[in-house]
């Protein structure tokens, strides 16, 4: 697992939303998916700090993550928090569509509320 780009863990992110726990939106991805690549920048350009996670580095994981995610298989599996929202063309228009930040921000308030 490889903590990648974006504001270290802890430090306040675009927009106001703050890391309630150390990279939060985590990136599942496997070696040459130009997708993962694009999901990657993606928070890259928003400054929002992720985790890669390699399934190839990982034997079975992809399997339980289909089990979590309804049987999706295809890569990047991106979650936030606990929540799985897709893949990269999901984590676009969520962005496009001005509800990946908050989306980011409201998770990480529940984290944060429970925490407390």
């Amino acid at each position: 697992m490889t903590p990648r780009h974006g504001h270290e863990a802890g430090s306040s992110i675009m927009c106001g939303v703050t890391e309630a726990l150390p990279h939060f939106v985590r990136i599942y991805t496997r070696p040459w998916c130009s997708y993962c690549v694009a999901a990657m920048r993606l928070f890259d350009s928003v400054a929002v700090a992720y985790e890669e996670i390699h399934l190839d580095q990982h034997p079975g994981l992809r399997e339980r993550l289909a089990e979590r995610t309804d049987g999706w298989r295809t890569v990047p599996m991106i979650f936030i928090g606990e929540r799985f929202i897709g893949g990269y063309t999901d984590a676009i228009e969520l962005h496009r569509r001005d509800q990946l930040l908050p989306l980011i921000r409201d998770a990480t308030a529940v984290v944060g509320s429970a925490k407390s």
